[in-house]
């Protein structure tokens, strides 16, 4: 990506979470919805197989990648009978970084949304239907405004902790195509060894900034909440 300046770096950082927050949520709450389906069977046990990714340690994981998509010797060079370079194009770097993340943060929405989802009345979803509304509306109209109290906070603890990822990263793309603030912080004092100031400062900009945009984040859903409920 070439990052020539610290606005290029902070955006794909922004970049960066909102894809992988949005993807993980995405696919949490898809899974979350098929779950609670009437008539699905052996829910209990698919809930425990899939929430180990969320339990293993994020370094475990990005090795786990690693290995996966090692160029030579990768799961997906040996299914392609060729090398997979994926570390010189930066597109193709970040859409494995993506899917990396999107397995390692989905199952936290699918348990927000699991718990949500059992808080619903089904009665609601019974007179949206009633009133012919089909599967998307009652889902957009019904179903996700009373899932946003929960979602919000699931929100807030993986926006951070994906604004902040540092081993994947580190490991699945130790190159400067692809650098998060939390990496570059890291490599200030890796390579600069007399930079340990400047990258404490960085960190302590993050901090305070994250916690400003949390705190702006969660007064807004709460004023939308009330105008919701008057």
């Amino acid at each position: 990506w070439g990052f020539n300046s610290t606005a290029a770096l902070v955006a794909f950082s922004v970049m960066w979470m909102i894809l992988a927050v949005g993807l993980q949520a995405a696919f949490g709450i898809a899974v979350a919805l098929v779950m609670e389906r009437p008539g699905m069977r052996f829910t209990s046990a698919w809930r425990t197989l899939f929430i180990r990714p969320w339990a293993i340690p994020e370094v475990v994981g990005a090795i786990a990648w690693q290995d996966i998509f090692h160029p030579q010797q990768g799961l997906v060079a040996q299914l392609l009978g060729a090398d997979f370079p994926y570390q010189e194009s930066p597109e193709i770097s970040l859409a494995v970084l993506l899917l990396a993340a999107t397995w390692m943060g989905w199952p936290l929405w699918m348990l927000v949304a699991t718990a949500g989802l059992r808080t619903i009345p089904r009665s609601v979803t019974e007179a949206a239907e009633l009133d012919g509304a089909d599967r998307w509306r009652r889902f957009r109209s019904v179903t996700l405004p009373l899932l946003l109290p929960l979602l919000s906070a699931a929100f807030i603890v993986r926006a951070i902790a994906t604004f902040n990822q540092f081993y994947l990263f580190w490991i699945l793309s130790p190159n400067d195509n692809t650098y998060t603030v939390a990496t570059w912080s890291y490599s200030l004092i890796r390579f600069e060894p007399f930079l340990y100031s400047v990258s404490a400062a960085v960190n302590v900009v993050t901090v305070v900034a994250l916690a400003i945009v949390g705190a702006w984040f969660l007064r807004w859903r709460s004023r939308a909440e009330r105008v919701a409920f008057v």
